[in-house]
């Protein structure tokens, strides 16, 4: 039987604000090509994060071997946008009374409240000045990473997941020409393009891969280099051909189609799972550093947001800690909220929820030893990353994912 159809009730959570309720209540009236063009302008990559390097000439790039002599991981240190220009996150505010005090339960639990004070405390201070002009005071209160991936190709080709901005002759840039041509761009998410205009530009030849959403951003912005993605994989055609392409190249691109916030795309990349925007808090038997309690991750400053928001995953006021998701994931996944913000909803006809937990599925399935993602400061087991997605998104179709 069919199963896109089925409609599963979403999990009873806090609503989301009522502007925001009200601004998706007006999309919805809005013809479809009017509320695509509103959500366009409104998220369109018009300025790229400002990183160390800009704001204080400190080398962002930390270039670190994941898979030996076939996968980097380049962790990069820019402005937190958990603060600063994330609208989604901004949606976990912190700031509250009612965020304070569950941050601090949730870190209470594991011995660290009074590390969750100071956290909190670092927070307060780089939100009171995000606004600011003097971009070196907001990047001395407080950074973030984010992770590139970078993947040498059985060809002797490079391939780009997620790209940051590659400062001219800089540490990663000379890392870059000596591994060999940057041939492909992988956009991991379609809510990850800000740097996509400055890195389309330093790689020109490169082939594009990405969904429709991230295409009609870079296009608000001309950032295209020739006019279009030269692989949607919201099109089957064009998820078809990338299949046979990248296959000879010992990867594979898997998108999580259903997935109306990110559009996300995985790869695999030899034993090597990349990711990003699916995982969010780990299953309880986790053996990563978040259950480490002991571990640097809950003892040095520079993980400071990490632990904010692990802690935030377990705040009913932020998230839904049955599940270890933020609120407005369960929010956009519901016609009945948030699912107008949307650029590309799903046919009527099927269920966003149903689809989304196939395409998990067929993802999970390839073969991989090792996860990395994104946001993570640190890589994990496979069955590691296969129970806490299976824990994250579950609820989908009532049906575990493994």
């Amino acid at each position: 039987m069919d199963k896109r159809n089925e409609v599963v009730e979403i999990p009873k959570i806090k609503a989301p604000p009522r502007i925001v309720s009200m601004f998706s209540t007006t999309l919805g009236f809005l013809p479809n090509f009017m509320r695509r063009s509103l959500l366009v302008r409104m998220n369109k990559p018009t300025e790229r994060p400002t990183d160390v390097y800009d704001a204080l000439k400190v080398d962002p790039y930390t270039i670190e071997e994941v898979e030996a002599d076939k996968v980097w991981r380049v962790v990069y240190e820019m402005e937190d946008h958990l603060i600063v220009g994330d609208k989604m996150k901004s949606l976990v505010d912190i700031n509250t009374e009612e965020g304070v005090a569950g941050v601090i339960e949730e870190a209470e639990k594991v011995g660290h409240a009074a590390t969750a004070r100071e956290d909190i405390e670092r927070y307060k201070t780089t939100k009171s000045i995000s606004s600011s002009k003097d971009k070196s005071l907001l990047l001395k209160a407080g950074t973030m990473t984010t992770n590139m991936f970078v993947v040498k190709l059985l060809s002797g080709d490079v391939l780009l997941y997620s790209p940051v901005h590659v400062h001219d002759r800089s540490t990663l840039s000379a890392f870059l020409e000596r591994l060999g041509p940057v041939k492909w761009i992988v956009l991991g998410s379609s809510c990850h393009t800000l740097s996509l205009p400055s890195v389309l530009r330093t790689y020109p030849e490169a082939l594009v891969v990405g969904t429709s959403d991230a295409e009609m951003k870079l296009k608000a912005v001309s950032a295209l280099i020739r006019g279009k993605f030269d692989f949607d994989l919201t099109k089957s055609e064009d998820e078809t051909s990338l299949r046979v392409r990248l296959e000879r190249e010992g990867v594979s691109a898997h998108y999580i189609r259903g997935d109306l916030l990110t559009q996300a795309i995985w790869l695999r990349a030899y034993s090597t799972l990349l990711e990003v925007d699916n995982l969010y808090a780990h299953h309880n038997g986790c053996s990563c550093p978040l259950h480490d309690h002991q571990s640097s991750l809950f003892s040095e400053p520079r993980f400071w947001n990490h632990r904010l928001f692990y802690w935030a995953l377990g705040c009913r006021v932020i998230a839904d800690p049955l599940y270890g998701l933020p609120c407005y994931r369960f929010w956009l996944m519901d016609p009945a909220r948030m699912a107008h913000f949307s650029l590309n909803p799903l046919p009527s006809h099927e269920s966003a929820t149903a689809v989304m937990a196939d395409s998990l599925r067929r993802a999970l399935r390839s073969e991989f030893t090792r996860a990395a993602d994104v946001h993570a400061p640190f890589i994990l087991s496979a069955d590691d990353f296969r129970k806490s997605i299976n824990y994250n998104w579950s609820w989908l179709d009532g049906r575990s994912l493994i």
